[in-house]
């Protein structure tokens, strides 16, 4: 076509476009409703692409220029104007979603989902000015947009690791999706892991996943798990829904734990810590343990080879099972080596020796060695002694931890010597443990010093501490110890101070001269916690302040002051009082406490009142605790008065305040009850003296009592229609004071049509009533006082209207549509209603029209048949329903149409046939198989549910048969449901009973009996014997018999009674043995015997039968191996030794040889036997090498005849030579010690002497002759450190210096000389030689001769002040060490100490404690050395101490102090400044401080600054409730002691500061007119802040409108605010809004203050005005009959225009109409309609649900409506047939050169609805895609075709959406959509390229499948590059592409194999480092290089 005739065409069809009329619709043959599809979308979804949510409506027009377009909801249940919007777009009428829409339900069901709108489209042409209304369907297509949602997950299980491979071990997996179609369809997976070993995705899949079975695919193994602390898999489920593209599927996960439980597959295994280990199994166990010889040690204590670490730890030999299933064990021991020795161990439980054998089937067993060792015996435990002779040691209290204790003197450490008769003088020295038993207080180290543990050592309350030590041998295996008694006794110290009570003693006395008559005011009592005479306490009075010397005293024993001088009142005395201790002079300690004296007159007065009367008058309104008077009483004494009322107070309605006299009324007065009062008021004082006065009260009037009606309800009767007509009259009375406003009443009512007369309360009408609309009125009147805060009562008056008849019955259903069975006569149709206005009820019902005739009508509205309906004859009638005051009457609600149908009986029964009545079966029969087949007939109309079958079986014989068997309900297979093995009860055979059931009403059904023989496995194949055993030759060749183990099977049918073998024999067996075949129970030999040392083989053969029960049977294979006995190479030897030689050096050595091959058989032993002699002395290794294992020096026996015999270590016997060797050894003896000349030697040498210096000369000979044992050696062993200082030639024996004597102090050495000769033992001599070293020589010498110094008075005990210093010349200690003396005046030397080591002197005894108070001390020191002897300085030096003295005590000035301060003082604040003065100068005494020491609370309270005197607040006192405190102040200088002096410091607290503040000026309080009378509505809160009553307490109290005050009450206390009288009673005018003002007043003394500015309090009453509205009415819907009970069906909805709840809360209930209640519920909250009983077998073609809605009011406001349910029978929706699921997906080719309406594709599907509409099929392609452009879809047949070129379009696929519904109204849709797939290019592949790629790989044309098309065994290269082409077969020109796989060659294919698997091999211990154990084998089958190279790694 050329370019002009498209231009041409294009705009012949445009103009053809435009040329229609607007509104018309596009597609020809008229439609009366557009259809549109749209896709859900999210918010994201129309931003991201917002025209894909577009549908174009199919009519002519354009908006805005010729049509205007108008949507409006029609049945939908949304507004279409709040998510769709009609635009042009692309050249046409769309309508496009622009608000997130979801059309998934919040169920997986199909129910809730919003699937179809239905909406109506005004269109208006702006060109013909016509309208034109057009139904607008709108489909809502689903998008995936929700992922699938798992069903109970996570889940679990158990797996044995046993499962084959194959086993389905989970069917649980669930999952649901909120999708529709594909969508919904879901996939479950296993999503891959890691691929480590707790990677379940290896061993497990799901091979269907449309079903999400469990499948095991992989070996199972518990133990390999549970070594990475896991036993158990996490799968990774996925949930994948079918959506497509597969871009678009969603997918969700959970997990599924499979705990994996253990299987009996593994062995026992020997266990403890230290074991080597090889994947977590010891490997080689290896025990060692002692006895003691010649004794019966019993059980053995064991120590684990290798040791555990840190110490030696001992083990219990424990073996375990592998497995977790623990196995019984059982322990035997094996063999000994030497062998002989099983016997002499004996096996038990609780010691299991080294062989561990599982008791299970396969009886595994594993073994262990143990290496005993033979120790000496240890008979004795140790002794204890101690250093000083006695277990009583000493120390003192208060010592530093670690100090050691030591003897009564101090100068010796108490030290634990032990001593053990076990050990020898040649045995090596012991180690012991000393372990304090008894005490934690002190501990004994490794040395035996015994230490202290504790701080706090205290002889008060630890005088002396017993305990015991257990000394226990440390390096023995006996641990054999010896239990001492250790007494400790605490030496005490004066360590606690005295101690007074920590409070202030404050006395009063009365004034008065106590000089000839002392009395004791006091006892003060301080403690001590010290013992004798340093707890004593010694009482003196230190100070007085002010005049008070002399006139108080204490005694120093008791603590008891007395007062002994004269005293006036109103003066206050402290007094300083000291306690002291009687410890010694230096030691004492010290307390102090001060006592107050406060003197006061004598004598007392009583109080007084100025008048005996008082009167006043007061309002019966004031509130609660109001003050109306305060009692003007004083007292000159200034006593406490104490106020109370005597008389007059009968009903106690006043309170009178004890304190201060303030009477307050304490109930609300009632002028009423009583007018006035007369109160009797007493005041007395601390002595009883009283006063009285008379308080007289007058009660006044207020309005406070409300009008009250005679009746608290009126009824009157009034007729309709009349004016003015009486009512009647009410009347009340007022109880407040006659004849005043209070009392005077007026009569009023809000009703509008009626009036009442103000005086005289008579009501009439102000105009005519109607019954019809109104039959009752409740008017409200109100009687009102006159006052000003006017009170009112109220009434209500029932107004009967009497009726008139006036009104045409209404019916309240206009449609009625019954369905009425057919046969049945006299059926109750329906009921109908009509419902007159009148009250009298005169309805007379009538039946008219054609079909009225086969009906009857009763007057109360049922509807009958009058004969049996035929529903052959006519299925359906229709007739009207009338009254007889309506039939003339033209309202269509006077008349009711009746729409009847008839139904169908059911009334044939099914005949039911099998495919197979009788059949046999293997009790293995496979779960699942069918058994036959049940198909039934039904003669009732077919396609109807009468005729519709389902299968079931309703009975199987026997009983417990019941659940082997499963009927599919639809197709009548009849399926093996589960193994037969599962019936218990062996059953040999079964009936099921099939039963056939329709589905009609009542249903009918049919049954056949099936038959079934069941073929059991009922006996297990049975060995002839239980074991068997042979014994064979080592070398018994490969493929030789060796026993045959057979079994016989006691079933008589095969396969039970056929019988394979199978062997699973232990360890290695089955590597040299085998079965000769499965069917055969002969043993022969697998591989040559002489590769292995095993000596028998155990074999377990296991018969199983054709239904896999099986026997096993043991097979023990003994082989021999041991053939030759061992030979000498030499039978005699000769050699001769010292006899000390060495022990364990090799004498001699003997040679045995053996021919056999294998170890042990030709490992040979040697022992020594026959001569007992030479057996004690002569020991041989395993390499036959002969020495001494005992010194022959304790013997005279000079030759030794050895025989030694050899023995090989074969099994099962060892074999010994014939002929024995014999070794002839000759003992050659050292007979002499040397002797020295003399015993001990002296000789004294200078310090100075030069290193190597002789000293002395010594000598020793030997008698012996032999040269071997008479030279002589010397050699210095000691004592202490001579050998440091001293050595000697070993030859010569010349003593010598080694090191300078200079380097040491030690006077004298002792050196220890032994002489030795050459014998072995060498024997010895030894000689002491005491050497004198001369060191001291020069005497210490002053650095000064006088040392001078200045000190105060009060100088520290024990602190240095001065320092003398003397020299010593000599070089060494202790020879030019000083020690220091003081000599003089022994008064003077008892104030000063010297440390005698360092010259420090400091003071012994205070200063001051000097009386004479000399201001210079002068004595002498003394410079001594510490040398022998010691030397003395030539003279003493002179020491000067010069004292400086506190000659003044402080005095405060400018006393009394006393300061006024408020009570919300800031802390840290100043309070007063305080001073004083001190005249010393000199040093620091005229320095003072200040310090509070009283009184009472005070102190934490104040403080004060040390320096300057200045007071200030220490601690806020707000919330204290002291009014004034009194401050003992103290000021001292710096003396010590110091001196001081006291005074007092009042301050007075002003603690009422603040009126009381409103929280807020203002509260605006909505409440109901309902609101409860006396409930807290809003409290008018006030605060004051002041801290403490009664400053804080506040009274309220509240004025306002008359109104407002009788209707709400102000709680006086509280000030909460509450209704005192019911807010319906008020009908005035502006009722609504009440205030309140709200004032407040605190209680404070002595000024109450009132807050300044009160709290307005408005209240505003919410009333119910309005009652609810239904929304959106009329109300239908239609609902399936299938509809389940507990469905939600529809809501209603009313509205209430009142503004608070709850009179806008509206609620629901379902009254009528007919049965509706029976079938349906309402939710009261929601409106919610559901079903609460199942509607499918009631035959009511409608409901009607007669609702009504009710607000929160009380009484409530009500309205009514109807709600029309009608019941759908379209029960079933499409199904496809083609394509099928589950992916309803079909894929096929087009070329794009074909021809328009070529046929590409048919779909089908159906619908199992019974009859049209309800059945047939629509298609219709779905979408907006391009696709929709190219093909069409038949309607009917569903035939696609193509219906323009594809030669205009580049796509290459096409995706058609295919939609089914049925034709029915609504329509149903299919729940999937069925997609099409359109291709039109086919694809085909082949490999291009010139490497070796073609060679070797080939590719399928079509399908471009690579494939292998030669082996690649051989070829080198590792990579191959194969280039794959793909082209198409397009028209005209085929188009291709290239891409290249990597193909990498994998060739390492095979893991290397070691055989055998297991080798065993046992060596000596004696083995050298290097020396081939064994070789190990391995195989790897792979090809070439490095592939097949092995390593070995362990």
């Amino acid at each position: 076509m050329s370019d002009l005739t498209a231009l041409e065409l294009l705009l012949i069809i445009l103009g053809t476009a435009f040329s229609q009329e607007p509104c018309t619709p596009i597609d020809s043959g008229g439609i009366s409703t557009l259809t549109v599809s749209i896709l859900e979308a999210t918010e994201a979804d129309l931003k991201a692409n917002p025209d894909f949510h577009t549908a174009q409506i199919r009519i002519f027009g354009s908006v805005g220029s010729t049509v205007s377009l108008i949507l409006s909801r029609n049945i939908a249940g949304i507004d279409p104007n709040d998510y769709f919007r009609l635009e042009d777009f692309q050249s046409g009428i769309y309508l496009r979603l622009f608000r997130a829409l979801d059309r998934d339900g919040a169920s997986p069901s199909s129910f809730d989902d919003q699937n179809v709108f239905e909406f109506v489209m005004e269109c208006n042409s702006l060109i013909s000015a016509t309208t034109r209304y057009y139904p607008l369907r709108v489909a809502i297509e689903d998008t995936n947009d929700n992922a699938p949602v798992f069903v109970g997950a996570p889940y679990s299980i158990s797996v044995s690791e046993l499962a084959p491979i194959g086993t389905t071990v989970f069917q649980g997996l669930s999952a649901t999706d909120l999708d529709f179609g594909g969508n919904k369809n879901i996939d479950f997976g296993i999503v891959p892991g890691s691929g480590a070993k707790i990677d379940g995705s290896t061993v497990f899949q799901i091979s269907r996943p449309s079903e999400g079975y469990v499948t095991v695919t992989g070996g199972l193994d518990f133990e390999d798990l549970s070594a990475v602390n896991q036993a158990y898999y996490v799968l990774n489920i996925s949930a994948s829904d079918r959506a497509y593209p597969l871009t678009n599927r969603k997918t969700s996960f959970t997990t599924l734990r499979i705990d994996i439980t253990d299987g009996d597959d593994l062995g026992p295994v020997f266990e403890y810590s230290s074991c080597a280990r090889y994947d977590g199994i010891c490997y080689n166990p290896r025990y060692t343990t002692t006895v003691t010889s010649n004794e019966l040690t019993g059980q053995l204590t064991f120590f684990p080879s290798p040791a555990i670490t840190p110490t030696q730890q001992t083990v219990s030999i424990q073996a375990k099972d592998q497995d977790t299933l623990n196995s019984p064990i059982r322990f035997f021991i094996q063999e000994t080596i030497p062998s002989g020795y099983t016997s002499m161990f004996a096996v038990n439980t609780q010691n299991p020796p080294p062989g561990a054998e599982e008791q299970s089937d396969r009886r595994r067993y594993e073994r262990a060695q143990i290496v005993l060792s033979i120790n000496s015996a240890n008979l004795f435990a140790p002794s204890v002694t101690s250093s000083t002779g006695s277990l009583t040691g000493y120390i003192f209290e208060n010592s530093a931890v670690g100090t050691l204790v030591t003897d009564l003197s101090n100068s010796q450490l108490l030290q634990l010597q032990v001593t053990d008769s076990d050990v020898l003088a040649s045995d090596p020295s012991q180690s012991y443990t000393f372990t304090v038993t008894g005490t934690s207080i002190f501990s004994v180290n490794s040395n035996g010093y015994i230490s202290l543990n504790t701080n706090n050592l205290d002889f008060e309350t630890t005088p002396v501490v017993s305990f015991s030590v257990i000394v226990a041998e440390a390096s023995t295996a006996e641990k054999r110890s010896s239990t001492v008694s250790l007494t400790i006794n605490v030496f005490n110290r004066n360590d606690y101070d005295p101690i007074f009570p920590a409070t202030t003693s404050i006395i009063k006395v009365g004034e008065g001269d106590y000089s000839r008559n002392p009395q004791t005011i006091l006892t003060v009592v301080a403690t001590d916690a010290d013992t004798g005479v340093n707890g004593a306490i010694t009482y003196s009075l230190v100070s007085v302040s002010g005049d008070g010397d002399g006139k108080f005293q204490v005694d120093s024993v008791s603590g008891s002051i007395q007062i002994v001088g004269s005293v006036v009142r109103n003066t206050i005395y402290t007094l300083s009082i000291q306690a002291t201790d009687n410890a010694l002079d230096g030691e004492q300690k010290s307390a102090q406490t001060a006592v107050i004296v406060n003197v006061t007159r004598t004598g007392n007065e009583g109080p007084s009142i100025p008048s005996p009367n008082y009167s006043l008058s007061i309002s019966e309104g004031v509130p609660i605790d109001t003050s109306i008077f305060a009692v003007p009483a004083t007292d000159i004494d200034n006593d406490v008065l104490t106020y109370s009322i005597i008389s007059g107070n009968s009903n106690f309605d006043f309170t009178i305040e004890q304190n201060n006299g303030i009477v307050r009324t304490r109930t609300r007065l009632d002028r009423e009850r009583r007018p006035n009062y007369s109160l009797l008021v007493s005041v007395s004082d601390s002595s009883s003296r009283t006063a009285t006065t008379t308080l007289s009260l007058v009660v006044t009037d207020i309005n406070d009592n409300n009008p009250i009606f005679l009746n608290q309800q009126y009824s009157f009767s009034v007729d309709e229609n009349v004016i003015n007509a009486p009512v009647g009259s009410v009347s009340a009375n007022d109880q407040d004071e006659p004849d005043t406003v209070n009392s005077q009443m007026f009569y009023s009512l809000s009703a509008e049509k009626f009036t009442i007369n103000s005086q005289s309360g008579e009501i009439t009408t102000t105009e005519a009533l109607d019954y019809e609309t109104q039959k009752v009125h409740y008017v409200l009147v109100i009687a009102r006082d006159s006052a000003v805060d006017s009170r009112s009562g109220t009434t209500t008056v029932t107004i009967n209207v009497q009726d008139k008849q006036d009104n045409v019955p209404i019916f309240v259903q206009s449609l009625y549509e019954p369905k009425v069975p057919e046969n049945e006569a006299n059926y109750l149709v329906a009921t109908i209603k009509a419902e007159d206005a009148d009250s009298v009820d005169n309805i007379v019902y009538q039946l008219v029209g054609s079909g009225a005739s086969n009906f009857t009508i009763s007057q109360n509205g049922e509807i009958h048949t009058r004969q049996a309906l035929d529903y052959e004859r006519s299925n359906f009638y229709e007739f009207f329903v009338t009254t007889a005051d309506g039939i003339n009457s033209f309202l269509p609600s006077a008349t009711a149409t009746v729409r009847a149908s008839v139904i169908d009986q059911n009334d044939n029964a099914p005949v039911v046939s099998l495919s197979v009545t009788t059949i046999t079966l293997q009790e293995s029969t496979r779960v699942g198989d069918v058994l036959t087949t049940a198909s039934a007939v039904d003669n009732d109309p077919a396609n109807m549910a009468n005729s519709r079958i389902s299968y079931s079986i309703s009975g199987v014989a026997p009983y417990q048969g019941r659940n082997l068997f499963y009927i599919n309900p639809n197709n009548g297979q009849l399926h093996l449901g589960q193994s037969f093995n599962t019936d218990t009860s062996g059953a040999s055979s079964y009936q099921v009973v099939v039963t056939a059931t329709d589905f009609g009403t009542p249903p009918l059904s049919g049954a056949a009996t099936m038959n079934i023989n069941v073929v059991r496995n009922t006996q297990a194949p049975v060995f002839n014997s239980a074991s068997y055993r042979a014994t064979i030759d080592q070398t018994v060749g490969v493929g030789s018999s060796v026993l045959t183990m057979s079994a016989s099977d006691g079933d008589t049918q095969p396969p039970y009674n056929v019988i394979s073998y199978s062997l699973v024999g232990d360890g290695n067996a089955p590597s040299f043995f085998r079965l000769d075949g499965v069917n055969s129970g002969l043993i022969i030999v697998k591989d040559t015997l002489t590769k292995d040392s095993s000596l028998s083989y155990v074999l377990r053969v296991v018969a199983t039968d054709g239904g896999n029960i099986a026997t096993t049977a043991t097979a023990t294979i003994i082989v021999n191996r041991n053939l030759n006995r061992p030979t000498f190479v030499r039978t005699s030897l000769a050699a001769t030794i010292v006899e000390n030689f060495p022990l364990a050096t090799s004498i001699a050595k003997v040679q045995a040889v053996d021919s056999d091959i294998l170890a042990p058989h030709n490992q040979v032993t040697y022992s020594i036997i026959g001569n007992q002699n030479a057996v004690n002395y002569f020991a041989i290794s395993s390499s036959g090498e002969i020495s001494l294992k005992r010194s022959p020096t304790d013997t005279t026996t000079n030759t030794f005849q050895v025989n030694v015999s050899a023995q090989d270590s074969g099994l099962p016997a060892p074999l010994g030579s014939q002929t024995n060797a014999v070794v002839t050894v000759t003992i050659s003896r050292n007979q002499n010690p040397p002797i020295f000349f003399n015993s001990s030697y002296s000789v004294a040498i200078p310090e100075t002497s030069t290193v190597g210096s002789s000293v002395i000369q010594i000598s020793a000979t030997d008698s012996d002759s032999n040269p071997q044992f008479n030279q002589i050696r010397y050699t210095v062993i000691g004592d202490d450190s001579a050998g440091t200082f001293f050595s000697i030639n070993p030859i010569t024996g010349l003593l010598s210096t080694q090191a300078s004597l200079q380097s040491e102090n030690v006077d004298r050495y002792s050196v220890r000389i032994v002489a030795s000769d050459n014998g072995s033992p060498a024997r010895s001599a030894t000689s002491v030689v005491l050497v004198s070293v001369q060191r001291n020589f020069f005497a210490p010498e002053w650095q000064s001769q006088t040392f001078t110094t200045n000190v105060l008075e009060t100088q520290a005990l024990g602190v240095p002040i001065l320092s003398v210093t003397a020299t010593d010349r000599d070089l060494h200690t202790p020879h030019n060490v000083v020690y220091y003396q003081l000599t003089g005046s022994a008064a003077v030397l008892s104030h000063f100490h010297i440390n005698e080591v360092t010259g420090e002197i400091s003071i012994r005894t205070p200063l001051t404690s000097d009386t004479s108070d000399p201001n210079q001390y002068v004595f002498s020191a003394r410079a001594i050395d510490r040398g022998t002897p010691t030397l003395t300085a030539s003279s003493d030096a002179s020491v000067v101490i010069n004292v400086v003295r506190n000659q003044n005590g402080p005095a405060f000035v400018g006393e009394p102090y006393g300061r006024s301060i408020r009570q919300d003082l800031g802390v840290g604040a100043s309070v007063i400044q305080i001073n004083a003065v001190d005249p010393d100068t000199q040093a620091s005494f005229g320095d003072i401080s200040y310090s509070i020491i009283g009184i009472d609370t005070a102190p934490s309270f104040f403080s004060i600054d040390s320096v300057t005197g200045l007071i200030t607040l220490r601690a806020s006192v707000a919330t204290d409730s002291t009014t004034e405190y009194r401050a003992l102040v103290r000021v001292e200088d710096s003396g010590s002691p110091p001196k001081s002096d006291i005074t007092v410091v009042t301050v007075t607290v002003n603690r009422n500061l603040a009126a009381p503040v409103f929280q807020a000026l203002s509260y605006n309080i909505t409440i109901l007119e309902t609101q409860n009378l006396g409930d807290t509505i809003v409290t008018a809160r006030a605060t004051d802040s002041d801290l403490m009553s009664p400053n804080n307490a506040i009274v309220y109290s509240g004025v306002g409108t008359a109104r407002a005050l009788e209707y709400f009450y102000i709680n006086v206390v509280t000030g909460d605010i509450s209704v005192r009288r019911s807010l319906i009673d008020d009908t005035t005018a502006n009722n609504d809004k009440y205030t309140l003002t709200v004032a407040a007043q605190d209680k404070g003394v002595p000024v109450s203050l009132g807050a300044t500015l009160p709290t307005i309090v408005n209240i505003y009453v919410i009333r119910n005005q309005f009652g609810p509205v239904f929304a959106n009415t009329p109300y239908s819907d239609t609902i399936s009959q299938a509809t389940a009970v507990g469905t939600r069906v529809f809501t209603v909805t009313a509205n209430d225009e009142d503004l608070r709840a709850p009179y806008n809360i509206v609620q629901y209930s379902l009254i009528g109409d007919d049965n509706a209640p029976k079938f349906f519920t309402i939710n009261p909250v929601t409106g919610e309609i559901a079903t609460r009983a199942s509607i499918s077998s009631d035959t009511s073609p409608s409901y009607r649900l007669r609702v009504m809605a009710y607000d929160g009011g009380n009484p409530s406001r009500n309205t009514y409506e109807v709600v029309t349910l009608t019941v759908d029978r379209n029960l079933f929706a499409p199904a496809w047939l083609r394509p099928s699921g589950p992916g309803f997906t079909a894929a096929t080719t087009i070329f794009e050169s074909a021809d328009f309406n070529t046929p590409v594709f048919q779909v089908s599907a159906t619908d199992n609805d019974a009859a049209a509409p309800y059945n047939t099929e629509v298609y219709s392609l779905v979408g907006d895609s391009s696709a929709m452009t190219y093909f069409s879809v038949d309607a009917n047949s569903g035939h696609i075709r193509l219906k323009t070129s594809l030669l205009q379009d580049t796509a290459q696929q096409y995706t058609l959406l295919v939609r089914v519904t049925d034709d029915a109204q609504p329509q149903r849709p299919a729940t999937n959509t069925a997609t099409v797939l359109n291709t039109f290019e086919r694809v085909n592949y082949e490999i291009i390229g010139d490497d070796a790629a073609p060679v070797y790989f080939n590719i399928a044309q079509t399908t471009g499948t690579l494939s292998i098309s030669q082996s690649l065994v051989g070829v080198a290269e590792s990579t191959f590059y194969v280039r794959v082409r793909a082209y198409d077969n397009g028209l005209p020109i085929p188009r291709s592409n290239t891409t290249v796989v990597t193909v990498t060659i994998r060739r390492n294919l095979n893991a290397p194999v070691i055989s055998p698997t297991l080798y065993e091999k046992v060596i000596p211990d004696t083995t050298p480092l290097g020396t081939v154990v064994a070789t190990i084998g391995a195989t790897d089958a792979d090809l070439s290089s490095p592939h097949n190279v092995i390593r070995f790694l362990y």
